[in-house]
């Protein structure tokens, strides 16, 4: 509910006087308001938007007098009107008023049929503080007929539209406009507007906009804003709420700018968006994530196609076989790649990524439903135990082969012998249940399976697989293991029983009991 301040006569005068200067109609001139913009002085909506309307229009309602009732005030040539707390059952107008230039309704919810059929060549249209902004109580687009008359869905006489502060949101405000084909300048700050289309062919002879204060998704397309005929009134204050951002919301202009910069590095068969962005130092920096997703890609794409840097690169349901490319062409470095999204192909092995420094500073990892049937776990766990950035790996879905020696390596991991050379000591490691230990790291773990049988690997039983008959290499293998930390240990007793002689005979001048018996 709008309520209007007590004030002394000087505010009416002043309303007035502003009455006669949007009455007169005058040749537009210019200004320039606090953020460069320029926009017309005539344009009075501009004047008394927002901070300033309560002031100009701060009288009291209860000393109004006029032949419309006590809720308006009108000026004496009839060419100024401002109404308040106005309601279909409230309506004080018994005729239409066809002098009148400029109208400001302050919560008022009579539906704009009636509105033009009482103002049918109002020039200046203020229509704020209103929940109730309705077409007869549908929606905006869809009415026709309010108080037995019928509305032709245009009002042509409007030239100055403000729609503030109404809790509006995109929908309604589509479908709203285009009943003003002859808008010069159109205020829909301090709604809850996420995105304005507007079709400049459609409005010729519209010059300046005004939507601060409005929660704005800036990654919509904004070709009216773009194309440099529109002015952004407000600029400073008009800020981006989408693409998410830290800290505070940034300027329209700084966003759109890196938005636009992003879009003309995406030369590719991809689509770039922004998916965060950050403020370092005035500069504005930004995540981008590229979808190439279902382009019909058969290998990856040229990095000098993609934009600099890319976080998220999706490469998901192409006909990709090989991560050649992306191993050895450097540019793909240089573009700082964090995730990669490489499910639905055709892949048959990620052997290759263990070249590749990427493999050791990656945070998403997905190659889930293709080709792989075996993955080198080792290179994993070494990974898994550098790479402090991993948040999510996914390898389901993919046809394993099972057997012995697979379900050692995949399941339980490798026998991982240390050396530390300073201090000449051997760390043990002791095998781990790999998919379990990185359980939380590792996406659709229940959809990594044998291709025989599709049973889950992590639950696998190794008794089930490994048969004496069956050990064969894995069973070399872990021979081999055992001999060599036995005679890790071996060696380690040695040089331990050596520094203890070397001690007793220093301090107690034994010698060692072998050296005696000689």
């Amino acid at each position: 509910m709008a309520t209007f301040e007590r004030v002394g006569a000087h505010a009416v005068v002043v309303t007035l006087l502003l009455f006669q200067v949007c009455a007169s109609l005058s040749p537009v001139q210019t200004g320039v308001d606090d953020t460069g913009s320029t926009f017309p002085l005539n344009s009075s909506f501009i004047k008394i938007g927002n901070e300033s309307s309560h002031l100009l229009f701060g009288v009291d309602r209860d000393k109004i007098r006029t032949p419309f009732g006590r809720r308006c005030l009108v000026d004496e040539s009839e060419t100024g009107i401002i109404c308040a707390d106005l309601s279909s059952h409230q309506d004080p107008f018994y005729k239409p008023l066809p002098t009148i230039r400029f109208a400001e309704l302050v919560n008022c919810s009579l539906n704009l049929a009636r509105l033009k059929a009482i103002f049918p060549k109002v020039v200046t249209l203020v229509l704020t503080h209103s929940l109730q902004l309705n077409n007869g109580g549908e929606d905006v687009g869809t009415w026709h007929e309010s108080n037995g008359r019928m509305f032709d869905g245009t009002w042509s006489s409007v030239r100055f539209l403000n729609i503030s502060w109404n809790s509006l949101s995109s929908a309604p405000v589509s479908d709203l406009l285009p009943l003003f084909p002859s808008l010069e300048v159109v205020d829909l700050s301090h709604n809850f507007v996420n995105q304005v289309e507007l079709d400049l062919g459609q409005f010729q002879a519209l010059r300046w906009v005004d939507i601060s204060g409005n929660p704005l998704n800036c990654s919509a397309p904004m070709e009216w804003l773009d194309a440099g005929r529109i002015t952004l009134l407000h600029a400073e204050r008009t800020l981006c709420d989408l693409p998410p951002h830290q800290n505070r919301a940034k300027p329209i202009w700084k966003v759109r700018k890196l938005i636009k910069k992003v879009r003309d590095q995406c030369r590719g068969n991809c689509s770039c968006d922004i998916t965060y962005i950050w403020e370092q130092n005035h500069i504005i920096h930004s995540k981008i994530t590229v979808n190439c997703s279902g382009r019909g890609f058969i290998d990856f794409p040229d990095p000098a196609t993609l934009p600099n840097p890319t976080d998220t690169l999706d490469l998901s349901n192409n006909e990709i076989t090989s991560m050649r490319r992306f191993v050895e062409d450097d540019r793909f470095e240089a573009l700082d790649v964090m995730n990669l999204h490489m499910d639905s192909n055709h892949l048959k092995s990620i052997a290759l990524l263990e070249t590749s420094n990427w493999f050791y500073n990656f945070q998403i990892f997905t190659f889930r439903n293709n080709s792989v049937s075996e993955v080198p776990v080792y290179v994993l766990e070494n990974v898994f135990s550098h790479n402090k950035r991993i948040l999510q790996v996914d390898l389901s879905l993919n046809p394993f082969h099972c057997d012995c020696t697979t379900l050692s390596t995949l399941k339980v991991g490798v026998l991982i012998i240390q050396v530390i050379k300073e201090l000449a000591l051997i760390r043990m490691i002791r095998p781990q249940i790999w998919l379990l230990k990185h359980a939380a790291n590792i996406k659709h773990i229940e959809d990594v399976r044998c291709l025989q049988g599709g049973s889950q690997i992590r639950y696998m039983r190794h008794e089930m697989w490994c048969t004496v008959e069956e050990v064969g290499e894995a069973g070399l293998v872990d021979i081999f293991d055992m001999i060599s930390f036995f005679l890790v240990l071996a060696i380690f007793l040695v040089v331990a029983k050596v520094y203890y002689d070397y001690w007793n005979l220093k301090h107690n001048g034994k010698l060692p009991w072998v050296a005696t018996k000689m």
